[in-house]
């Protein structure tokens, strides 16, 4: 258990950037170790990709070994040159580092994308993954989506040759629409529809969560609110760099807009749910935080610690139990990219005082 413990702060320390020529040499041996042979993909898959497909077992296979046998062919080429073994060890710390590289790159990487299940049925088909992870993939007309952690999306048919193209998510997404004049993309959450013909936005709607949000990058998008009778009882629509919140309790429309880009508010109508327009000096920077978990990055801007914490859990794949009620008026503001929960949690306690204990995957912040 030690020795595990010791390989994978060794791999913190390698993704980092922050490991030394000798930690290096370490950890590429245990790899390399024969008794490690049958090891090295389960290793690294299950630090990085807890749910990795059988494919990318299989890719990561082929991979380490022509990488070994290259690393073989470099060591035995300069192995009888003793007067060079310095240079030669240098070399080679430096030749193994680029490859082992390589090799912990394309896991990561191609994990990141191929992070889902895939549940396929007659007629439907449905794509989910699990917190602590994301993905991406291409639907059949075309249309790019990225999914954030904990979240799923499911489609009937191909969305080939019908009328409208529809999609139903909970959680969040990026969508990449194909373009399409005569056959709109509908975006189904627990409360509103979204129509495009060809566009980039991001939607999030968990339905354990109060608001849903959607924020319009390039294109033009309609947000449709309907009645118990499917009836739809409000159009909003969103211009390029305009983030709408929905509230479920109240039935509210909240429009975050710059002052380039102003908004008519529609006319009050019996049932119709109030409509509110501010223009935000910010708008792009507040884009950029909505959208930044695609670029691997966990953003929050004057967070509750709840709402802090919801966040953590699907990133992280953690579960965290809060003792201290000191904190429950606490807001917090930040960015984490590529920081272990460990580290998160320690530049937490920078501005707020807390303790916190670790068990596996299990958090208690006193």
């Amino acid at each position: 258990m030690d020795d595990e413990k010791r390989i994978s702060k060794l791999a913190d320390k390698f993704i980092s950037n922050q490991i030394s020529s000798e930690e290096l040499m370490l950890l590429y041996q245990h790899l390399n170790h024969d008794e490690n042979s049958g090891k090295t993909e389960e290793f690294s898959l299950e630090k990085w990709n807890r749910t990795a497909a059988t494919d990318t077992i299989i890719r990561s296979k082929l991979l380490w070994g022509r990488i070994k046998g290259r690393l073989a062919e470099n060591v035995s080429m300069k192995i009888g040159h003793k007067s060079y073994f310095r240079h030669t060890l240098l070399s080679f710390t430096k030749y193994a580092a680029a490859l082992i590289f390589v090799l912990l790159g394309v896991w990561l990487i191609y994990s990141y994308y191929s992070n889902k299940t895939e549940i396929v049925k007659k007629g439907y088909t449905e794509y989910a993954v699990p917190y602590g992870s994301k993905s991406s993939l291409i639907l059949p007309d075309g249309t790019k989506i990225w999914l954030n952690s904990g979240s799923k999306i499911n489609y009937t048919g191909d969305l080939l040759n019908k009328d409208e193209r529809i999609v139903f998510l909970d959680g969040e997404a990026f969508f990449e629409v194909e373009h399409s004049d005569r056959i709109p993309f509908i975006v189904r959450t627990s409360d509103l529809n979204i129509r495009v013909f060809g566009t980039r936005f991001n939607v999030k709607s968990f339905q354990e969560e109060k608001n849903i949000e959607t924020t319009l990058i390039s294109g033009s998008i309609v947000i449709e609110k309907t009645d118990h009778q499917g009836n739809i009882i409000q159009n909003v629509r969103l211009k390029p760099n305009q983030i709408v919140s929905y509230s479920k309790e109240n039935e509210k429309f909240l429009i975050r807009t710059s002052e380039n880009n102003p908004e008519k508010k529609p006319e009050a109508g019996r049932n119709v749910p109030e409509l509110i327009i501010i223009a935000e000096p910010k708008i792009k920077q507040t884009i950029d935080m909505a959208i930044s978990w695609k670029d691997n990055k966990l953003t929050f801007k004057r967070d509750s610690i709840y709402g802090l914490i919801t966040k953590l859990q699907r990133w992280y794949d953690v579960e965290i139990t809060l003792k201290n009620k000191d904190l429950k008026n606490s807001t917090f503001t930040g960015t984490f990219d590529n920081e272990t929960i460990e580290q998160a949690l320690d530049a937490l306690k920078l501005t707020t005082r807390f303790s916190y204990s670790i068990d596996k995957n299990r958090i208690v912040i006193y």
